[in-house]
């Protein structure tokens, strides 16, 4: 047998090893295409969930900053579309006074990881009309337990706080 030339045993040997790759990377392919699926269904149910809620959602960076928000929270913003609020802080929206506040006790949780759980508090609105807020503020972390977001959710209970 000249060199360079394969028996048919061992090509029939490379022939076996290649279909069982295939049929690894076929399995490998159809765990990837069900993780996908499932982060699209994830992803959908996030988005459901802050196109309809009549709560003001939103996520900021730890230098608080937002990174997502929903409509509702938008339109306290004085905001059309709720990406016009990505990368911007407090700051852009409400007075010196208001903003340092909020970035301050952003700041507290962020660095403590302790929440804010039903807190009821006056904020102006974007006409300057006050409201009344409950509000919970979440530090969010990852798998090493390091603070990397911050979850905002506030329902108006302004109706509610009226005298009778």
């Amino acid at each position: 047998m000249k060199e360079g030339h394969k028996t048919e045993e061992q090509l029939i040997s490379e022939l076996t090893e290649l279909r069982q790759r295939l049929a690894e990377l076929d399995a490998l392919e159809a765990q990837h295409q069900q993780a996908e699926a499932a982060l699209a269904h994830e992803r959908d149910l996030l988005r459901a969930l802050l196109d309809n809620s009549p709560d003001y959602v939103f996520f900021k960076d730890t230098e608080s900053r937002f990174i997502r928000t929903n409509r509702a929270h938008a339109q306290l913003l004085g905001l059309d579309d709720p990406s016009q609020a990505m990368g911007k802080t407090d700051f852009d929206f409400f007075s010196e006074e208001y903003a340092r506040q909020f970035y301050d006790e952003e700041q507290q949780i962020i660095v403590s990881g302790q929440p804010i759980v039903a807190r009821e508090w006056k904020v102006p609105r974007e006409d300057g009309q006050m409201i009344w807020l409950s509000e919970h503020q979440i530090a969010l972390m990852d798998e090493n337990g390091e603070v990397i977001r911050l979850l905002g959710i506030s329902r108006d209970i302004t109706e509610r706080m009226r005298p009778e």
